[in-house]
């Protein structure tokens, strides 16, 4: 990496890209948004603190505790009424003291934040970035405090038997707190235990409880380690950044200089070292959910297996999944179709065999791609490959319209009277109006691709 690959790399936002899990081979159904969750999420503009997306520059807060969160506390230490009051009673109390911490710092945070974006790159820009972060960290040091004395103040009114469960209650909170959305590894990203929460009503949640439990155990070290060494390493990366480039007074470095040139590769390997101290804990959440995922899918009913497999696939990999051509119920009004023969409907499950094979081999190139690409981003942070990398993808995403397009047009033939495709006509408008939208949107990739 050249000393101006470095500079712009450190910059730059982290890359929020999409990833592929070796052990999910098969698309899984579609989802809604009336499917994937039975509490309500609050979107992020509705949330506390959505100023942080202001000023040019993501301000690394925290949103505060959510009812959400609240009631998923609730389940865990197993309220009673009266104590669901109290729980209540200082949830407001922390709200009222997060408004007032908001007040508090939202001036300091805009004037902070104006500041670093407006500054041209250099050690000035390095120290004050710096600074900003240093800011952040007294916010959520004091957003901690008032949250711990909420669950001080719980913990006088449990029993003998709730109070092992509050540490399973604070490593919850710890484990949302994390910026997880600044990492480059999209599956590292993901909480299997949120997933599930958000997922699926409290029965479901009751039947792999005591795998969850586990999974919490194992996986929250991991999140706050890998929080930790990213909160570190950005401002020393920026900074290492800056002295690449810039002499202490913002004058440009003379790449000529022999004795430049060594410090250049002293902070070059300096940088490497960086990136490989945050890169460890990523790797280590990503092998935890590898472990799990599979258990949890294992220990669910089929209906349910099957959503947790799409909402897995959704957050690690949002530019693939879910595909909304996915031909499953094409196929399936197919063969409810009156008076196919058998031979018909063996035909068309043998298509489908073929069809799926296909599917399944493509999505597991785009999915490794990806795993790849976000490696080497978490790794380098350089954006070297990035255009072959969205060739690749593009191409893949067409490849697999058209296998999709090809497999309904084969369906279609098995059975050519008008009258059976009448049936099917307003599934297919709507089917081939989308296929030609995704197709729109892959062909970005793929300047000429017809």
């Amino acid at each position: 990496m050249n000393m101006q690959q470095c500079f712009g790399a450190a910059t730059i936002a982290f890359c929020v890209a999409v990833f592929a899990s070796g052990d999910i081979h098969s698309q899984s159904p579609s989802i809604t948004s009336t499917e994937v969750t039975t509490r309500p999420i609050v979107p992020a503009e509705d949330r506390q603190w959505s100023y942080r997306h202001a000023y040019g520059i993501l301000l690394e807060i925290p949103s505060p505790m959510s009812r959400q969160e609240i009631d998923r506390h609730r389940d865990i230490l197993s309220l009673s009424a009266e104590q669901c009051v109290l729980q209540d009673k200082l949830f407001d109390q922390y709200q009222s003291q997060c408004d007032q911490l908001e007040r508090d710092y939202r001036d300091i945070f805009r004037d902070q934040a104006t500041l670093v974006s407006s500054q041209p790159r250099g050690p000035v820009h390095a120290r004050d970035y710096a600074e900003l972060r240093i800011t952040e960290e007294q916010f959520i040091a004091t957003l901690i405090r008032h949250e711990e004395d909420l669950f001080n103040k719980l913990a006088a009114g449990l029993s003998d038997n709730q109070l092992p469960e509050l540490p399973r209650v604070r490593e919850h909170r710890a484990r949302n707190r994390c910026m997880t959305g600044r990492r480059e590894i999209a599956k590292e990203r993901a909480d299997l235990a949120s997933l599930v929460e958000q997922g699926f009503p409290p029965d479901t949640l009751a039947d792999v409880d005591e795998l969850l439990v586990d999974y919490e155990k194992v996986v929250t070290p991991a999140f706050l380690e890998t929080e930790l060494a990213c909160r570190t390493a950005e401002p020393l990366l920026v900074s290492n950044a800056a002295k690449m480039l810039f002499h202490d007074d913002g004058t440009q470095r003379s790449g000529s200089d022999p004795a430049f040139q060594e410090e250049s590769r002293q902070l070059a390997s300096q940088y490497k070292q960086i990136l490989a101290t945050r890169l460890a804990p990523m790797k280590e959440v990503c092998r935890i959910n590898d472990e799990y995922l599979p258990k949890l899918v294992q220990a669910l009913p089929k209906t349910d297996a099957d959503r947790l497999r799409a909402l897995y696939l959704a957050k690690c990999y949002p530019q693939v999944y879910p595909d909304s051509l996915y031909p499953e119920p094409i196929h399936q009004r197919f063969l409810e179709l009156p008076d196919i023969s058998e031979d018909v409907v063996t035909a068309a499950q043998e298509l489908w065999s073929s069809y799926q094979r296909n599917y399944d081999r493509l999505n597991t190139i785009m999915r490794e791609e990806f795993d790849r690409r976000q490696l080497q981003m978490a790794a380098t942070w350089s954006l070297n490959g990035r255009k072959k990398h969205e060739e690749l993808i593009s191409s893949s995403l067409l490849d697999r319209v058209e296998a999709s397009e090809l497999f309904v047009k084969q369906l279609l033939d098995l059975v050519p009277t008008s009258a059976d495709h009448v049936s099917l006509a307003g599934m297919l408008t709507d089917w081939r109006q989308e296929s030609q939208r995704v197709k729109d949107r892959a062909r970005g990739g793929q300047p000429g691709r017809s």
